[in-house]
């Protein structure tokens, strides 16, 4: 099998009881752009980033949902990479939403994160330039890495 077969992560998607609204909030905040609209009363949305990931904002099945921490079980948060952190939270806490104090990313660079409207856990990060090609190239050589930090809670 060819490594390069399974080529990364096309989207994640956030299944919300207004995913129209929420998919406003990311794009108005966030800055992302909606690159597809089904059109529907109950609308899924595509939406992407500068940096190229997508996230779908579909409908819910309307029940209510879960209690969620940032340790808890299962996939834990969104992060989105950010060029500059310190102008990143500026926009998220323009929008009311409660920032936790920066902290050191796993891995490298540093990270804050917070709630979007519908309570999904977001994380903002910024890495060091050519963060993600350094990495790759030392997995290449063999050269192990080992995270630095762990995530903060929101």
């Amino acid at each position: 099998m060819s490594e390069t077969l399974f080529a990364g992560v096309d989207h994640v998607a956030i299944a919300s009881g207004d995913p129209a609204r929420l998919a406003d909030w990311y794009c108005e905040v966030l800055g992302f752009r909606c690159l597809a609209d089904n059109g529907k009363e109950r609308p899924t949305r595509i939406l992407a980033g500068a940096g190229g990931g997508m996230i779908e904002m579909m409908p819910d099945d309307q029940t209510p949902p879960p209690g969620r921490e940032l340790f808890d079980r299962g996939i834990s948060h969104l992060a989105i990479r950010v060029t500059d952190l310190d102008e990143a939270l500026v926009r998220v806490r323009g929008s009311g939403a409660e920032v936790a104090d920066p902290a050191a990313a796993a891995g490298g660079g540093r990270v804050a994160s917070f709630r979007d409207p519908e309570g999904n856990i977001v994380q903002v990060v910024e890495r060091p330039g050519g963060w993600g090609e350094r990495r790759e190239a030392d997995r290449l050589r063999g050269t192990p890495r080992t995270a630095t930090a762990g995530p903060t809670a929101p």
